[in-house]
């Protein structure tokens, strides 16, 4: 997989970042660096109902007029039915946004629901209708499994699901499909600016362990490497440099923010593959 990265500088001083409308996440193609000084939250929602004629582009503009939500980039279809699309919108809580507007929404014969993520790779070369075809079966085969959105060229299924199914079962329902599947897991480099030091990294290393779901977590040169799983993700951290958008797995909230460390630091991650990108 081509990697192509984004340098960040966090600081851990509470600050509300501006974002603006209508925009969606972009593919990484250089490294950059920006201030950040709190992290807004990417979260999913999965609405199911009637989407002919542009329903989703209809469905976006209500959610933007309706409820004031920032919705990211275009919303992900289910590949095995036509009436489910997940939306990305910036908030701090699916659950609670989701029952907020269920009324609403039935009102017009939609159902709404919060969904995680969990995604895996395949292992080996694979064909990309193998691909699709094992993301249709999955969706197929458990209600629980909303939507999927393959990345062919990185050989990733994004599998959006309701919070009940876990990521163990998940990847057990590919077992019947024709390619071997993994769960996927992507580096998250930190390490201090050129002002900061760390005297410890090994400690932040182990404490990295009990606090995110890891591969692994080491330390070599001044920076701390963090091996991290995307599965039963309820949310990520959303990130702006002026136009453009940036996901990224959250390592700020369980792990960084409870430092309570003037350090800034710069993290560095790859974003390849990611839906909701335009």
């Amino acid at each position: 997989m081509l990697l192509a990265t984004l340098a960040l500088v966090l600081s851990f001083v509470p600050h509300t970042v501006s974002v603006q409308a209508n925009f969606a996440l972009t593919s990484i193609a250089e490294r950059q660096t920006m201030a950040l000084d709190a992290s807004e939250s990417l979260v999913f929602l999965g609405i199911e109902g009637d989407f002919a004629n542009d329903g989703d582009v209809a469905m976006s503009q209500r959610l933007e007029n309706e409820y004031k939500l920032q919705v990211i980039g275009r919303p992900v279809r289910a590949t095995s039915n036509r009436e489910h699309y997940v939306f990305a919108v910036q908030a701090d809580d699916a659950g609670k946004l989701a029952r907020k507007m269920k009324r609403g929404l039935k009102k017009d014969d939609y159902k709404v629901s919060a969904l995680c993520l969990t995604v895996v790779v395949a292992v080996g070369e694979v064909k990309s209708r193998d691909l699709r075809r094992a993301a249709q079966m999955v969706e197929e085969n458990d209600k629980s499994v909303f939507a999927s959105f393959v990345s062919k060229r990185e050989g990733l299924v994004w599998v959006f699901h309701e919070s009940k199914l876990k990521s163990k079962k998940v990847l057990a329902l590919f077992d019947e499909s024709k390619v071997l599947f993994d769960f996927y897991h992507q580096d998250v480099e930190l390490a201090p600016d050129k002002d900061g030091k760390i005297s410890d990294l090994a400690q932040l290393a182990a404490t990295a362990s009990e606090k995110l779901d890891l591969a692994r977590a080491s330390q070599a040169e001044g920076y701390l490497t963090l091996d991290v799983y995307l599965r039963d993700l309820d949310s990520m951290i959303l990130m702006q440099r002026g136009r453009h958008t940036f996901a990224c797995l959250d390592v700020y909230k369980p792990f960084i923010k409870p430092l309570k460390s003037e350090t800034k630091w710069i993290v560095t991650f790859d974003n390849s593959g990611y839906p909701f990108v335009d």
